[in-house]
């Protein structure tokens, strides 16, 4: 299996992640009882990451083909994902300060320490360094992506904050 049928696969999983959560919501649970501010905030942190993962498979398929050089093409593409994911660990990082996190104290502290090393991965192949490994650390980030969104979807299910839903 090469990597342009891992993107794609990638993103078809993708895809259903991010379908399937809006039958979920739609006849589940949240649509009938209201949601409150953590489950919200849990929906929209499982539906960025899957919708990132999908953008992001697809595009090195498209641009492999626009592109000669496709050893730049992927430090390039490391240095995007790299920083897509400081976005994602300042955004977490910043819902941990507040209590607004739905996963427990210590699986927060193992998620910060792999994405850390994602992050430092992804610029380090983007100052040339590592290039040998470009195309496995980025579809493996683009996997980490999917993993968070997996991971919200079952602190949705198993939730059980005491707070108050907010009626839509």
């Amino acid at each position: 299996m090469d990597s342009y049928d891992i993107l794609q696969t990638i993103a078809e999983v993708a895809v259903t992640i991010v379908g399937f959560t809006g039958v979920v919501f739609a006849i589940g649970r949240y649509s009938n009882a209201g949601t409150t501010a953590t489950q919200r905030m849990g929906i929209v942190h499982l539906l960025i990451p899957a919708s990132l993962s999908m953008f992001l498979a697809l595009l090195p398929l498209v641009l492999l083909y626009a592109v000669e050089d496709s050893a730049e093409l992927w430090r390039y593409l490391n240095l995007l994902i790299g920083v897509i994911h400081v976005g994602g660990i300042t955004d977490a990082t910043r819902r941990i300060i507040r209590g607004q996190a739905l996963d427990p104290i210590k699986l927060q502290v193992a998620l910060l320490f792999v994405a850390y090393l994602l992050i430092i991965t992804n610029l380090a192949i983007a100052f040339g360094y590592l290039a040998h490994l470009a195309t496995a650390v980025y579809i493996g980030s683009i996997c980490w992506l999917m993993f968070i969104s997996v991971l919200q979807f079952v602190l949705l299910i198993l939730d059980n904050h005491k707070e108050q839903p907010i009626k839509t």
